[in-house]
């Protein structure tokens, strides 16, 4: 039996006022900067984990409107970088940039209201936000969206529904999707049967190291799935599946080796 994949990780992509913190003045040193590239100086410090730095710039874009960095204010105050760890401070940065149309934003609080960090649970309010992500391209959002729809959780079960948002988070890249996509094909939910594509599909998640996918294509090698009957190509997708710690996978070893 094969697993549905979901994303759900929080994504770290006018004035704000920040909990315990004045409004930053932009000083001397970045008077000459674009609200961009303070956000990609703030970046530039995060990659470095000089975090305290990182928030100083993120604060000066955000009193500038920049909805990214309101964003990513509301995301080191989740995560407890460079600021005091507050969930409600996270969340309340968080909306203002969502309310601002963010897609980054719209699918943290989607997020939020999932795990109930911060607010209250509500499938609701979780779908509400995946909504409006989604609408705005952003794949993450799509693929979750689409696993909801799956699975029917917050909205009516709609099979067709998974199979187009899978379709546009795997065109992009999201191997999670892809391999969700590849299910729908090897069941034939919402789109005719098609072993063929599922492989295709899962060749696409397994290229990215997904271990789902690894673990599938071993299937359907060991199985006969559109392809010849191959007990040594199985094997080969086990161990690589089975070398991510994936259970299935090395369970499936010991009976074969």
């Amino acid at each position: 039996m094969w697993k549905l994949i979901l994303v759900v990780v929080i994504a770290f992509g006018f004035s704000v006022s920040v909990k315990g913190q004045e409004t930053v003045t932009v000083t001397n040193d970045s008077a000459n900067f674009t609200s961009q590239e303070m956000v990609d100086k703030a970046n530039e410090y995060y990659k470095k984990k000089e975090y305290d730095q990182s928030v100083i710039w993120f604060r000066k874009a955000a009193d500038m409107g920049n909805a990214e960095s309101i964003c990513r204010l509301g995301y080191m105050y989740s995560m407890g970088y460079g600021v005091p760890l507050d969930y409600y401070e996270g969340v309340r940065l968080t909306r203002i940039a969502a309310d601002k149309g963010f897609p980054k934003a719209e699918y943290n609080m989607a997020y939020f209201y999932g795990v109930g960090q911060g607010v209250d649970v509500s499938m609701k309010k979780t779908v509400k936000w995946y909504k409006k992500s989604a609408r705005h391209d952003y794949p993450d959002a799509q693929a979750d969206l689409g696993s909801l729809y799956y699975e029917g959780k917050g909205v009516g079960q709609n099979y067709s529904k998974a199979r187009k948002l899978f379709e546009k988070a795997a065109e992009e890249g999201i191997h999670e999707a892809q391999c969700n996509l590849a299910h729908l094909y090897f069941e034939g939910l919402g789109v005719g049967q098609d072993y063929s594509k599922a492989m295709s599909w899962y060749m696409r998640g397994a290229d990215q190291g997904c271990p789902e996918a690894q673990f599938q294509i071993g299937k359907m090698f060991e199985n006969g799935y559109s392809v010849d009957s191959n007990k040594e190509q199985a094997i080969l997708w086990y161990k690589k599946s089975a070398s991510q710690n994936y259970n299935d996978a090395i369970e499936r070893l010991k009976l074969l080796e």
